[in-house]
């Protein structure tokens, strides 16, 4: 399964969010984007579109075209359209109807700017796309539009917008304004950021709607909202060429003002915004600056030259980089002209505090933090921010404020830190004899899944060990799935089953060592996705020896506490990794951190060169650790488990047992022997039916197949087969083509309890199936009470006490993907006392593969065991070699397929 992947580490634009106050809503946006209508009569809603704002356009839904019945018509207006209407057909779309006998010359035009106007940005239109974004003083939001080239002071504006409300769903709903009162400023333009204000006023605006309505899909009611004519004149002139003017409503907490944008064709494409996400903006705003041109004589400062000119009409002084100041003379210009001027900050005196704005440069401590051209509440990181180092793995620092670190989950190791204080990356262990280092956080690693709780485990190869292995340091992460990702938890019982296994054939094979284990956790200090990545220490309860193999460590701690394997980048980009409840092996490219420890050395045995066919007893073990050589200890050449240069393979046998042995050997067992180097996790698995089986009587499936026989709820009427308390039924499965569509041959069996009694059934069977067990007291489809995934050769067994009555059992493949073909041999017990028992088929070691008793089976239950009605003895993974070895591993109880997928892998990772 490919790993899950995060988005880049960059800022995410998103709609800002910010606290309803005067509302007590607890979060809403600052604005919110609707979707918009084509103008066409077949409806077409558009994406909606990732703006800071609200996207407003005309609606045609459906428009008639013309009168029905006789009915008057008149104008029907929508934005610059107009189309001659009955009242229903126009009003039923949101527009406006003017009344009958109207005609569209009527219809109200598109607002324009005064003639008074000296800049000028009037509203768009509402037929096309417009926008519009939250600047009120409730939402904790303010907006500033910029402007040029005005040659003559403003004594009076006109903007345009709208009144609406925020509703806590997300939708805004049009609301009525009865508090026009508004702060309007004017700030000069510094480095793209609006300077401290030079002009502040709070004014009372007179609203005059349009009857122009702009439609969105997020707007309650489906009539769109109305735009709004705003005019102020200001209780004294404001002189200012260039610069950003800003208008927040000021009015009531449940009302907000939504500054709309100018069409296309004007404006730059700038704003900027404080309380958005983003304080740069790419909507602009509609709004009318009007005064008289010239008139206003002054000082003229070219900042760029650094020249100045006294007695210079404002019209001749308002180009990008000049400065005019209105009845000033250049020797009296404060700041003088072409000055260093900025922002001046004191990071010690805490967040907000210690910073002034227009400061000379000079005038600014040298101690101090100097912006030029830059204001206290725009500079990065503001004012008594403190910064401190962000470390991004061990190779790579900045120094960042904490925000900034964590906003892009790094780990911040607190004010004032410095770089060379980030963790360095975790090492293996002093005496390590076999090295795979973990991989760096820089280079965005993946992590694995590997917890018995899961369903998923992780094999990875080593080779080249030249000594007895006494303990093992790994590293990953202690996350719980949730949703389709991981959230991060407090493993209180760091319990691991660590198992080594003899390479056979490129894979896990036979058993070595395993044992069940506590490691020793340690914080590494290094965090990927607000995790933070651990060091776990695992000391052997007696040393293994292995030169080369696999290993596999596996959680065992809280259920839902997963262990995940972080990544290396050594090793031969092989593992393996095993998907229990999908019964599948995948070969993955990842290697996985690891250190094993010991010593070298310390043991002797056979050393055989099986390319060669050469063979050397009493060997020292670090002299036989090539690619090519196998080393077992305490034998010698005559002794080896399979005779040195024999070519060896899977021999397969029937229902979960296989040898890696040769081919004489094979024979000698009457086992399937599968070739030169083939691996057990390919033995085909054979089901007989035993002497007591009753054959299904159903024909094995084929092309265009049509079940008849015992289909279930699938067909009409619905088919069941009867079957008896006792009976063992034998039958054949498979995936067919049925009218060009892949269908999986269903078989369903109905039973009849005469008492209140308990009803068990095992299935085992060949290929990958889901076995069922349904209520029919409702009729079709039922209600499952028992669906369990079962793997090939592996039998899955299920118990309960039911009450009289019919239940259904239905056995079916688990895919219907590609066609593996049909006659598969399936075989169901049905029994009526007790749980199914049997031996699991796994090679006895330490007693492992007995019988729990109660005592052993509360304590598997510790381990996450769920006891409902229903129990599944399992007898491992996949095959014998894969197994879980506690001190008793026949039963665990409830492990039934997950209804909404299985938990997710894979720790997500940085794309």
């Amino acid at each position: 399964m490919l790993p899950l992947r995060q988005l880049p580490l960059v800022g995410i634009a998103a709609i800002c969010l910010f606290t309803y106050l005067p509302h007590q809503r607890a979060l809403a946006q600052e604005s919110a984007t609707l979707g918009s209508v084509e103008f066409s009569h077949t409806p077409q809603i558009a994406e909606p579109q990732a703006v800071e704002g609200v996207a407003l356009q005309a609606s045609n839904r459906g428009l008639g075209s013309g009168p029905r019945g006789g009915a008057p018509v008149g104008a029907c207006c929508f934005g610059v359209g107009c189309l001659q209407l009955e009242e229903n057909a126009c009003t039923t779309e949101g527009l406006t109807w003017l009344g009958p006998d109207t005609l569209c010359a009527d219809c109200p035009p598109v607002p324009e700017c005064p003639t008074d106007t000296i800049f000028g940005q009037p509203p768009s239109a509402p037929f096309g796309s417009a926008g519009a974004g939250t600047s009120e003083f409730a939402a904790g939001i303010q907006r500033f539009e910029n402007f040029g080239g005005v040659g003559g002071s403003v004594v009076a504006l006109t903007w345009y917008g709208f009144d609406l409300d925020l509703l806590p769903n997300g939708m805004w709903e049009e609301c009525e304004e009865f508090d026009n009162t508004f702060e309007i400023s004017f700030h000069p333009n510094l480095s793209n950021r609006p300077g401290p204000a030079v002009c502040t006023y709070t004014v009372t605006a007179t609203r005059t709607p349009t009857n122009l309505r702009y439609d969105g899909a997020n707007i309650v009611g489906g009539t769109g909202a109305e735009l709004n004519v705003y005019e102020a004149t200001l209780p004294s002139p404001c002189t200012i060429t260039n610069g950003f003017v800003s208008i927040v409503g000021f009015g009531s907490s449940s009302c907000w003002f939504l500054w709309t944008d100018p069409p296309g064709t004007l404006g730059d494409d700038f704003s900027v915004c404080v309380g958005c996400t983003d304080v740069a903006q790419s909507l602009d705003h509609a709004v009318c600056l009007q005064g008289t041109l010239g008139g206003v004589t002054g000082a003229c400062c070219d900042e760029a030259t650094q020249t100045c000119t006294n007695d210079v009409d404002i019209l001749d002084c308002r180009s990008s980089g000049q400065r005019f100041v209105a009845n000033m003379m250049c020797e009296n210009l404060n700041p003088p002209c072409g000055a260093e001027v900025g922002a001046c900050c004191d990071d010690s005196q805490g967040l907000g505090a210690g910073c002034l704005d227009g400061v000379l440069k000079a005038d600014c401590d040298p101690s101090l933090r100097f912006e030029i051209d830059q204001a206290c509440q725009f500079i990065d990181p503001l004012c008594g921010e403190p910064t401190g180092a962000c470390c991004f793995g061990a190779a790579d620092c900045f120094i960042l404020t904490q925000d900034d670190c964590e906003s892009e989950d790094l780990n911040w190791l607190g004010p004032d830190t410095s770089c060379f204080d980030c963790p360095p990356l975790p090492e293996c262990a002093p005496g390590t004899i076999f090295t795979q280092q973990v991989a760096d956080i820089i280079f965005e690693p993946s992590a694995f899944t590997s917890e018995a709780g899961s369903g998923f485990q992780i094999f990875e190869n080593f080779s080249g060990v030249p000594g007895p292995i006494t303990s093992l340091r790994f590293f990953g992460f202690d996350l719980q799935p949730m949703g389709n990702g991981f959230i991060e938890c407090v493993e209180s019982d760091p319990s691991f089953l660590v198992t080594f296994y003899a390479d056979e054939a490129g894979a896990p094979g036979t058993v070595l060592c395993q044992h069940s284990v506590v490691a020793t956790r340690t914080a590494t200090g290094f965090t990927l996705l607000n995790a933070e990545l651990n060091t776990y220490d695992v000391v052997l309860p007696e040393p293994c020896i292995a030169t080369q193999g696999w290993v596999s460590v596996l959680g065992f701690g809280i259920p839902n506490c997963y262990f995940l394997w972080i990544e290396s980048p050594d090793g031969d980009n092989r593992s393996i990794q095993v998907i229990d409840q999908l019964g599948q092996t995948f070969i993955n490219s990842n290697d996985f951190a690891l250190c094993l420890n010991g010593f070298i050395g310390g043991a002797t045995g056979a050393c055989c060169d099986d390319a060669t066919g050469t063979c050397e007893s009493n060997v020292s073990i670090e002299n036989c650790v090539g690619t090519n050589q196998r080393f077992e200890p305490g034998a010698t050449c005559a002794t080896l488990s399979a005779a040195c240069g024999q070519p060896r393979g899977a021999c397969c046998f029937d229902v979960l047992e296989c040898l890696f042995i040769d081919e004489d050997g094979c024979d000698e067992l009457n086992g399937n022997w599968l070739g030169t180097d083939a691996p057990c996790l390919t033995c085909p698995c054979v089901i007989p039916c035993p002497d007591n089986g009753v054959p299904e009587n159903e024909l094995p499936c084929f092309t265009n197949y049509e079940d008849m026989v015992n289909r279930g709820c699938s067909t009409a009427p619905p088919t069941f087969s009867p079957v008896s308390l006792g009976q063992t039924i034998c039958g054949t499965t498979g995936i067919y083509s049925l009218n060009g569509q892949n269908v999986g041959d269903e078989d369903w069996f109905e039973v009849t309890l005469a008492n209140f009694d308990q009803l068990g059934v095992q299935l085992i069977a060949e290929g990958t199936m889901v076995l069922s067990v349904v209520d029919s007291s409702i009729g079709c489809p039922g209600v499952t009470v028992f669906e369990e995934l079962v793997r090939p050769c592996e039998p899955v067994s299920f118990s309960g006490f039911f009450s009289a009555g019919t239940y259904w059992i239905g056995v079916q493949p688990a895919g219907v993907g590609e066609l593996p073909g049909c006659g598969r041999a399936v075989h169901v017990d049905r029994r009526r006392a007790g749980v199914v028992r049997w031996r699991c088929a796994i090679r006895q070691r330490s007693g492992y593969g007995r019988l729990c008793d109660d005592a052993e089976r509360l304590r598997l239950d510790g381990h996450g065991v769920d006891l409902r009605p229903r129990s599944r003895r399992r007898c491992g993974y996949r095959r014998r070699e894969y197994h879980y070895a506690v001190d008793c591993v026949a039963v665990s109880v409830g492990m039934a397929l997950p209804h909404s997928g299985h938990a997710p892998d894979s720790l997500p990772v940085r794309s």
